[in-house]
């Protein structure tokens, strides 16, 4: 597995897979994430976003047939080569607290309108707030 920023063309690709899978592409640049490709095909992503006081894991995903392979922490570990703290907000917290992030209960002022705007989530869950810290 390779892990690199995408080129132009990978990236309206991985817009594609993000919108399908219902993930936080807003405002988004290709510069800002990292891909994960095998044998060429881009199997996951990742984005981070270095806001005003804070960084934030903003998007992450594999495709369904390369799940449970370990990729995700392998984009989650890229990421936190390239920042010394970071902050997500999640439906599945029991996932990133395996890779060392913790639920917080003050909601960064960055990341409120995130974490209230309902209709992020998707049914999918109360939303909660993590942070991990290198």
């Amino acid at each position: 597995m390779i892990i690199r920023q995408p080129t132009n063309t990978e990236f309206v690709d991985l817009l594609t897979k993000a919108n399908r899978m219902k993930l936080d592409v807003t405002n988004c640049k290709a510069m800002q994430f990292h891909a994960a490709f095998i044998n060429s095909e881009l199997v996951g992503f990742i984005r981070g976003l270095k806001r005003e006081n804070i960084n934030e894991l903003a998007t992450l995903g594999v495709l369904r047939d390369f799940r449970n392979k370990g990729i995700g922490a392998q984009l989650i570990k890229t990421l936190q080569s390239k920042f010394n703290s970071l902050y997500l907000i999640t439906v599945k917290p029991k996932y990133f607290k395996k890779l060392g992030f913790h639920p917080i209960q003050e909601i960064p002022e960055e990341l409120s309108f995130k974490y209230t705007n309902r209709s992020l989530w998707h049914g999918y869950g109360k939303p909660v707030i993590m942070h991990w810290k290198s």
